[in-house]
């Protein structure tokens, strides 16, 4: 910065600075410091795109729609000045042509296209935006193995043999294959066979028609064992697969559900007017029973404020009580039963923590509301009244601060804004990350030496994080600062988010930051802990490929990153 209070060169990490204005009249002065934070990083490429029905597109996702957006460069906030050249390429970076900030490209055509931006500010320096559009419009074609048609007798076992899917690109996990067959029923029987590629594009449903017949020597009592789902249950799998629900007595509404799943399959079942369980194909790590439960008053564990308006449902599986990817569960409640202008809410109790968690869920025009659980415990619905931020409207990271919001992690301030864009500190995040896992709250002082800087409201939970071990601070001149009131890095917050996973039985970290331009600034004693969050996908690079360790993060990320890590550990 010159003495006139020009900044002519750009810091890479964020910089503290110190402004002193003075005003001078005759020989008398008056002057004023004034602290500011110089935003650091060098020269960023920034793009926008969507597909063609106005929904948001990411580089190097899939689609069956044309892709259309623009790219501009910026520093410290605003559009760069001029000076800045953009360019682009088509043959990764080759050759370059002239391209016009924020001048709109389309891409339409069939198959992977890569385009290449890049930025040339007046001093020299360079930055490059990778953008890779990948659009598949052929849907995939389903071939059935096996004839079309089975011919079966009373009390012969089915056996499917399956389907394959071949694609231009590539399927979206395995046929999908659904439609029950009771081969102690005589009747006729379809079986359904459904594929998607990556794109999205749906295959032409493929049937296969299965005839049960009566041995001509088999009698009537052969029937008696009847169809699967009876009692007020159903089910939809294929093969062998069913479900059986328990009544507890003539005429009352069945209380169980025992729900048989082949792993490779997609099944459903439900409780009637209670719940339906949706489970996909690959969710399961291996065939199993579900086993679904009504729980009395007395089963119930305590709910302490909250309004229950609906039963507890306790879920059960022999293969475990985590899953491969997300279980959609549906369940009914008592609509009368909401306060005015609440709505409702799932939960599933803790049973280490003794406490309903906040899941959520996506309420619909029938009663009902829905979530994708990635394990299996006690769920209920209850009342709840949600909190509506306007600066949340449409943002990235409204589906993240959602549940943080409902679990009471995170708050929004007495002006009923959220403000995404605020950055955190070291004290808040430490507080977010306790509340967020369930830690107890500690009396307890944290041990650091600025324990008496540390704000009151922050305490407990900079005081559990650190007996939980998920934060050590930072050790000079022989002894350990906390600095609460610090704003905290990617760096340090990937290592909490890394000690909270260890915790939580460890991660693979594999080698990831060799795959960051800027790995080279990732501090030593972060490295680890950065390896480990971006293999469990809760930390991610931006699009120009660097991981920016020393910059400074936001509520937003703060909260994103918190809720990705609630993904992983199954929480």
């Amino acid at each position: 910065m010159t003495d006139d209070g020009k900044i002519v060169s750009r810091p890479l990490q964020d910089t503290a600075l110190t402004l002193t204005a003075t005003i001078k009249r005759g020989n008398a002065a008056a002057s004023q410091a004034f602290a500011v934070n110089l935003k650091g990083t060098s020269l960023e490429l920034h793009g926008t795109w969507k597909t063609a029905d106005g929904q948001p597109y990411s580089s190097g996702a899939w689609t069956n729609q044309s892709v259309t957006g623009s790219v501009y460069a910026s520093v410290y906030g605003s559009v760069y000045g001029a000076g800045t050249d953009l360019e682009l390429s088509t043959d990764n970076g080759q050759n370059y042509k002239s391209y016009q900030s924020n001048s709109n490209i389309e891409i339409s055509q069939e198959g992977v296209h890569s385009r290449l931006f890049r930025a040339t500010d007046a001093f020299g320096n360079k930055t490059l935006l990778p953008l890779t559009v990948n659009i598949d419009l052929t849907p995939p074609v389903i071939t059935l193995k096996g004839e079309p048609t089975a011919n079966l007798t009373v009390g012969t076992a089915y056996v499917e043999q399956g389907a394959s899917a071949a694609d231009n690109f590539g399927v979206d996990g395995d046929v999908v294959i659904t439609g029950a067959v009771d081969t102690h029923t005589a009747g006729t029987y379809t079986v359904h066979y459904n594929a998607w590629d990556l794109a999205g594009n749906r295959a032409v449903e493929v049937r296969r028609t299965v005839i049960v017949a009566k041995a001509e020597d088999s009698s009537d009592s052969s029937g008696d064992s009847g169809s699967s789902g009876s009692g007020g249950g159903s089910s939809s799998t294929s093969g062998n697969s069913g479900s059986t629900t328990t009544q507890p007595a003539s005429g009352d509404k069945p209380v169980s559900l025992e729900l048989a799943v082949n792993a490779k399959q997609a099944t459903k079942g439900s409780i009637k007017d209670a719940v339906t369980i949706e489970v996909p194909a690959g969710a399961l790590p291996s065939n199993g029973t579900i086993r679904a439960s009504i729980l009395s008053a007395k089963e119930t564990p305590s709910t302490g404020n909250l309004r229950a308006v609906s039963p507890a449902i306790e879920f059960t599986s022999t293969t475990g009580h985590t899953f491969n990817q997300p279980i959609a569960l549906t369940f009914h409640y008592n609509a009368s039963q909401l306060l005015p202008g609440h709505q409702a809410a799932v939960y599933y109790y803790h049973e280490q923590q003794k406490r309903w968690i906040y899941i959520g869920g996506t309420n619909r025009a029938d009663g009902t509301v829905t979530v994708n659980v990635n394990h299996f415990t006690k769920f209920a619905v209850f009342d709840y009244q949600p909190a509506a931020f306007p600066d949340l409207a449409g943002h990235w990271a409204a589906p993240y601060t959602d549940r943080l919001v409902g679990m009471n992690v995170i708050q929004g301030f007495e002006d009923r804004t959220f403000r995404p864009e605020t950055l955190v500190t070291r004290g808040q995040f430490a507080k977010m990350m306790a509340e967020a896992l369930g830690l107890q709250a500690s009396t307890d002082a944290s041990g650091f030496a600025d324990d008496l800087q540390i704000p009151d409201w922050a305490k407990s939970g900079v005081a559990a994080a650190v007996k939980a071990g998920l934060i050590h601070g930072y050790e000079e001149n022989g002894r350990t600062w906390f600095k609460a009131d610090q704003t905290i890095t990617r760096a340090e917050m990937s290592v909490m988010i890394a000690n909270a996973l260890s915790s939580g039985g460890g991660f693979n970290s594999g080698n990831q930051t060799n795959a960051f331009r800027d790995a080279a600034s990732i501090p030593a004693w972060a490295e680890a802990a950065v390896n480990a969050s971006v293999s469990a996908g809760i930390v991610s690079g931006y699009e120009d490929q660097t991981f920016r360790a020393g910059q400074t993060a936001t509520r937003a990320e703060a909260a994103t990153m918190i809720y990705k890590l609630l993904e992983a550990l199954k929480l």
